[in-house]
């Protein structure tokens, strides 16, 4: 005979989901769901998680109808909260760069709050490994519309920002994502992610950076001799390292031939590690 209890005991007995997971699951889709249009996001299989929670790649449109890639990659942590548990504190807008709102992020645990970026040690020092962006993106989660805020990691990681004074940038209105702030394409994440594109280009030695129209950004210089200020006040020793050691091997010496260049015994090929050895 079926009784209440009957029925209960069966509830008890099956198998059941947190409500954690669910919520995990349903900012990841919000999260899929902003950026559609603008990226390509390779998702890190759980077992391999080391902090890395997608790769994303950057896309420019090209026509009504295609997109391409830009090859620009950068890293992503995704937190998602209902937005009862966060509470956002608006700071002000960033209207030398970004033009986005800025805010702090502050998580509330039994009336008790904490910042939202408080990432673990060990993961900063895995970060600290990529040549790539990286971002930790945080996802409201609402009845009525989600939002989506994003941090930059790349000064903190390169140590030239303090990890406080970073705060984070809301990047949606209703249900869009702001890849730009504006609709003649400037400002939003997009120019933040070419700028820490070129950051990480900068912390390598290099000065060589993709043309920001080819990113979809209708800001900054086409030229590719343009340099921003970012090479003398942080960067510099890594620019100077680079130019050092081209100077000692004499490529920017114009008495030194091509011929000179490729005799010098600390230009060696590719295949150096390869020694030619006799048929036995």
């Amino acid at each position: 005979m079926l009784t209440v209890s009957n029925i209960n005991k069966s509830m008890v007995d099956k198998a059941r989901i947190g409500v954690p997971s669910r919520i995990s699951k349903e900012g990841e889709g919000a999260f899929l769901s902003f950026l559609a249009k603008y990226a390509i996001l390779h998702k890190v299989c759980t077992s391999d998680d080391m902090g890395i929670d997608y790769f994303g790649e950057w896309l420019n449109k090209v026509t009504d109808k295609s997109l391409e890639s830009t090859n620009v990659l950068f890293a992503i942590q995704l937190k998602t909260a209902e937005k009862k548990n966060v509470e956002s504190i608006f700071i002000e807008k960033d209207r030398q760069r970004n033009q986005l709102d800025c805010y702090e992020l502050r998580r509330i645990c039994k009336e008790k709050k904490s910042k939202y970026d408080n990432i673990k040690k060990t993961t900063i020092e895995y970060w600290k490994g990529f040549e790539i962006p990286v971002y930790l993106f945080v996802v409201l989660l609402s009845g009525t519309t989600h939002e989506i805020y994003y941090k930059r990691f790349t000064p903190v990681l390169h140590g030239t920002v303090e990890r406080e004074k970073e705060k984070f940038y809301k990047a949606s209105i209703g249900s869009n994502f702001l890849a730009f702030a504006t609709g003649g394409n400037e400002g939003g994440f997009c120019r933040d992610l070419f700028i820490d594109y070129i950051r990480c280009n900068y912390k390598k030695g290099s000065i060589a950076y993709k043309n920001p129209r080819d990113m979809g950004l209708s800001q900054f210089s086409e030229d590719p001799k343009t340099l921003f200020d970012m090479v003398n006040k942080e960067y510099k020793d890594q620019i100077n390292y680079t130019w050092d050691r081209l100077s000692e091997l004499g490529l920017f010496n114009p008495a030194c031939s091509s011929s000179k260049s490729e005799s010098n015994p600390r230009v060696i090929p590719s295949t150096a590690d390869i020694e030619d050895k006799e048929e036995i």
